[in-house]
């Protein structure tokens, strides 16, 4: 156990993408050739979807270049899903170049007219447009990823996309209060904040509540709501939890196994 506690270092904002069920009205509902189709006729809502496919490999195979055409597309028409996602392309580089300025623009673009738009996938559950886009600028900010570090800027746009119901950006406060980064280090105002992500059902607040309450830092010891909130973040596949539940589920088994051998 003590051992994978250095787990915790792997800790950083991630993309967790899985399979979607949809409305009956949701164009992604559709079959492909209907959504193609609606896609090469202008719709942006069709071209989003597309870019989805082709970027998380849903009926069609895993293809970056063509997932950031149709995410174009659909931004050019000022679709605020398009432009949120071509601030992500832009930001790490997928299927085409990386530049940080742009993603920043896309991103503030998809801010400004994201109100209106189909939810997108993104970060492990259902975002608007503009959720989504707040919480990846205040990670640009927190990190100086390509744009210059400003830890006010990454507090307010995490809190503009809490306002229009992120989720990871309750984690994101919490890592800034963990941290002292622009926020008085306060381990139980951080506890709180990875609390409230955790309680939303985000995967890796799950894990690092576990942690916490197994160390008794920023809230009490309890050993057995540790391994729950471990598992919880487990059964959603956090490689992290992944592996320290496997590890308590070994010791766990090791020691019964011991107790029995005693008392025969």
């Amino acid at each position: 156990m003590r051992k994978l506690l250095k787990i915790t270092a792997l800790l950083v904002p991630f993309i967790f993408c899985s399979p979607l069920t949809y409305g009956k009205n949701d164009i992604r509902s559709q079959t492909y050739q209907n959504i193609l189709k609606n896609a090469q006729g202008g719709l942006a809502d069709a071209e989003v979807a597309i870019g989805e496919m082709y970027y998380k490999g849903e009926g069609v195979p895993i293809n970056l270049e063509t997932a950031r055409s149709w995410f174009s597309k659909a931004a050019f028409q000022g679709d605020a899903g398009g432009l949120f996602y071509m601030g992500l392309f832009c930001q790490y580089g997928y299927g085409g170049e990386k530049d940080s300025d742009k993603a920043k623009q896309y991103y503030e673009r998809a801010y400004l007219v994201g109100k209106l738009t189909t939810p997108i996938f993104y970060l492990g559950s259902h975002l608007s447009p503009q959720a989504a886009s707040a919480n990846n600028l205040g990670y640009m900010y927190m990190t100086g990823d390509g744009i210059p570090l400003d830890y006010g800027m990454a507090y307010d746009w995490y809190t503009k996309s809490i306002d229009h119901g992120g989720i990871s950006a309750m984690f994101n406060i919490g890592e800034m209060y963990m941290q002292g980064k622009g926020r008085p280090q306060n381990f139980n105002t951080a506890f709180e904040w990875y609390k409230k992500a955790a309680d939303a059902g985000d995967a890796k607040a799950q894990f690092q509540v576990g942690i916490l309450y197994y160390k008794g830092k920023g809230t009490t010891q309890n050993k057995v709501m540790a391994m729950k909130m471990i598992k919880l973040s487990a059964d959603q596949g956090f490689e992290p939890a992944v592996k320290l539940n496997k590890m308590g589920e070994e010791n766990q088994r090791k020691a019964q196994k011991a107790r029995s051998i005693q008392t025969n």
